[in-house]
């Protein structure tokens, strides 16, 4: 007699979604008055502004009736909205006279990154975009989304179909401290706001409010001209030591105006290792997170501007596969943003530590890179078009103030002459078996490392100079997109050699599995 085998007790699938995976959502209850006044402050408060200081009709005055259309617009919107989790997916629908569905499964997404400010996180909600590698614009926006389910769809990312209990969207307290890349305490903050100098942009950007406020209409400046007119009779030695007092005053202001943009701009400034990605985090009154997957690193670049190097610091930025490419420094998005900052400053005696802790492979080996330099003749085409450009300003000056001008002249040149060979000492490439690296850059130093699996273009190009003399300028294009301001395009090469290195990374990177 045979013993029947006893069925076993089924066991729930991992995947299995939970009571409420399939059904819809809409945003949270505060994004309707989150977005109108966010429409007011851009709408209704210049208005009001124009109507307190200026007098007289201003064309700025009508646009205050735009808001209505545009409150009405955000009404519609948030109820066309809808977005759902099930297993392995989310599902994104816009539905109004059209109905409009996407399907983004968790594996394919890449980053989910977060901007929050001070109202924001006073409601629990965030402005979210999730990424895949899909395009240059990002697969889902969603302006204001509640803090838990963003965090529900974090935790699905990367996981595939199983679904983990929700957690808080920034990182925990009790990060472990080997997996905190970069910590910028305040000190470091301070020497990044005189590096970055974005006092004299925000002076500038109020004085074009108060040009469009008419205010420097209202003073009489005529007036003032008998005043300064008798400044003749003050001695030179006054004049020149009250110059150098203003100069003094100006120069502090900028740059604790600058400081001021920084602390609250990377407040907090942390790069954390989270198994395979990096994730940053910052802000004093709007708080960004940014998640970047390490394996999608296509391109990485280290800035030093000249204050850079007299503070003895660095800059990294990264390109990533997909994402936002729009280069723009006051762009919110924290894609976009956690690139162009992927680490605002570092000590360079230190970057060697830093890139290895990164455990990326062009990141590595920069220290014992063997640079191949250009030859003379690059430097004589550099001295040949710098000098040419320099005669442009020379002809103006010395025709604008005749005679004396023409001593601008040499002066000139001669700071063409000196850039033109600053510029070809720098330029070099060097080769390993894994990563191309181009340096550049006269007074900024750039240098770029990418990665043989990340090329997806080898290519030379020509200009009738460059075909007159022989040469070509070899290019390098990846997956990337983003603000790295630099790019891999080795210029002034000898045709020979110019046509034997493309064929061998042409080669290299064919045989070398592609990193997506």
């Amino acid at each position: 007699m045979t013993t029947p085998t006893p069925t076993p007790t089924p066991t729930p699938h991992p995947t299995a979604p939970t009571p409420d995976a399939e059904q819809w959502h809409r945003l949270h209850p505060a994004t309707l008055p989150l977005r109108i006044l966010s429409d007011a402050k851009k709408l209704l408060l210049p208005g009001l502004v124009v109507l307190w200081f200026a007098r007289g009709g201003k064309w700025e005055l009508w646009l205050m009736l735009l808001f209505v259309p545009s409150a009405v617009i955000e009404v519609v919107r948030y109820l066309a909205l809808r977005y759902r989790f099930t297993a392995d997916e989310l599902i994104v629908r816009h539905q109004l006279v059209f109905t409009r569905e996407r399907h983004i499964p968790y594996r394919r997404i890449h980053n989910i990154d977060l901007v929050q400010g001070p109202l924001q996180r006073a409601f629990g909600v965030a402005d979210v975009q999730v990424q895949t590698a899909s395009g240059s614009k990002p697969e889902a926006e969603f302006r204001m989304l509640a803090t838990d389910a963003a965090a529900k769809l974090r935790q699905r990312t990367g996981a595939g179909e199983t679904a983990q209990p929700d957690s808080a969207i920034d990182d925990p307290p009790d990060v472990p401290a080997d997996d905190v890349l970069v910590h910028l305490d305040p000190r470091e903050l301070v020497r990044l706001g005189l590096i970055v100098n974005q006092g004299a942009a925000l002076v500038a950007v109020a004085l074009g409010a108060l040009w469009q406020l008419d205010v420097f209409e209202d003073i009489d400046w005529p007036e003032h001209w008998p005043t300064l007119a008798g400044a003749a009779d003050v001695p030179w030695s006054l004049l020149i030591a009250g110059g150098l007092a203003i100069a003094v005053v100006v120069t502090l202001l900028l740059a604790a105006l600058s400081i001021a943009w920084t602390i609250g701009r990377f407040h907090d400034f942390r790069l954390v290792r989270d198994d395979d990605d990096l994730r940053i985090t910052c802000g004093l009154f709007t708080r960004r997170t940014s998640t970047i997957p390490r394996q999608r690193i296509q391109f990485l670049t280290l800035h030093r501007s000249p204050l850079h190097r007299l503070f003895g610091r660095t800059s990294i930025r990264v390109e990533t596969a997909g994402g936002s490419g729009a280069e723009d420094p006051g762009h919110d998005h924290a894609t976009t943003f956690g690139r162009r900052w992927f680490v605002p400053l570092w000590p360079t005696d230190r970057i060697g530590e830093l890139l290895d802790a990164l455990d990326h492979p062009p990141a590595r080996g920069l220290d014992d890179v063997e640079w191949t330099p250009l030859g003379r003749r690059a430097l004589a085409r550099i001295r040949r078009k710098s000098v040419v450009v320099s005669l442009v300003p020379s002809a103006i000056v010395g025709v604008a103030a005749f005679p004396w001008g023409l001593a601008a002249t040499p002066l000139l040149v001669g700071a063409a002459l000196w850039h033109a060979h600053a510029e070809w000492r720098r330029l070099g490439y060097a080769i390993t078996p894994d990563t191309v690296f181009f340096r550049s850059g006269a007074l900024t130093h750039r240098t770029s490392a990418v990665g043989l699996d990340a090329m997806q273009v080898v290519g030379l190009t020509q200009n009738p100079f460059d075909r007159r003399h022989h040469m070509s300028t070899l290019r390098i294009d990846t997956a990337g997109a983003g603000p790295a301001g630099h790019r891999v395009s080795i210029p002034y090469l000898a045709e020979d050699v110019a046509f034997g290195l493309e064929a061998e990374l042409f080669v290299r990177s064919a045989r070398t599995p592609f990193r997506w």
